[in-house]
């Protein structure tokens, strides 16, 4: 039986006291990194997620000095999980402990396609619905053990970062979908039975309603095979488009 990963909620008092701990890392990553940009990550630097405990630290440098700076932070930091390293954009390091706290310090490469941990953590602070989203996956898999706990979380992190936002029109596989926070416009293609295709538009909360009512069919988010595809976008662009 896998063991259960431990989930705790996080306050602001927690994420506080984690500032000063990545404070305190900070230090010595700039005493060998002046250039790195430092900031507290992951789930401990968004008060009301849930969290294991431990805390992740980006430390972004520019591309040209990626490899340099894997040598460098190795000299003072211990080296872990190279078998998920990505030549020249991602790297990982422990720093010590500190009061039972493990400190993962993620080194990447700034503009690649894994520097995303500073705008993850900005979608989660902006959207209490996404950290819904985090929190219910991360229960659900909590007895899964760590590699599907790890990838569960993978697969709704991606979907949040996948979304663009607001003021955009940008189609996105039912599947693939991750709701928008709460009050944003979507506008739906839906396939109909006799195989016409229909557009729907309305606040996502309504979309099933708005479907059922168009169709006479209960057509709502658990039908990926009828509900083709969405796209979100704020109320005055749709009132202007």
């Amino acid at each position: 039986m896998a063991e259960v990963i431990p989930q705790r909620q996080v306050t602001p008092e927690l994420t506080t006291y984690y500032d000063g701990l990545t404070a305190e890392v900070a230090q010595q990553v700039h005493q060998v990194l002046p250039e790195a940009h430092i900031e507290h990550v992951g789930a401990t630097a968004v008060p009301g997620l849930t969290t294991k405990g431990d805390l992740d630290i980006a430390v972004r440098v520019p591309q040209t000095s990626f490899d340099s700076a894997i040598s460098t932070l190795g000299s003072v930091f211990q080296p872990i999980h190279e078998e998920h390293w990505i030549p020249a954009i991602h790297a990982i390091f422990n720093a010590p402990s500190q009061d039972g706290t493990e400190i993962s310090l993620q080194l990447v490469a700034i503009g690649s396609t894994h520097d995303f941990f500073a705008q993850l953590k900005r979608r989660l602070l902006d959207h209490e619905d996404f950290r819904r989203q985090v929190n219910e996956i991360k229960a659900t898999y909590a007895a899964s053990g760590m590699d599907v706990y790890r990838t569960q979380k993978a697969v709704v992190y991606d979907r949040i970062l996948a979304w663009r936002g607001s003021q955009t029109l940008d189609w996105y596989d039912f599947e693939e979908w991750t709701r928008p926070p709460s009050g944003t416009w979507v506008i739906g293609q839906v396939q109909r039975p006799d195989g016409s295709v229909m557009f729907i538009a309305g606040r996502y909360e309504e979309a099933e309603d708005i479907v059922r009512d168009a169709s006479d069919h209960t057509w709502g988010w658990d039908t990926p095979d009828r509900v083709m595809r969405w796209a979100a976008l704020e109320w005055p662009v749709l009132m202007s488009s």
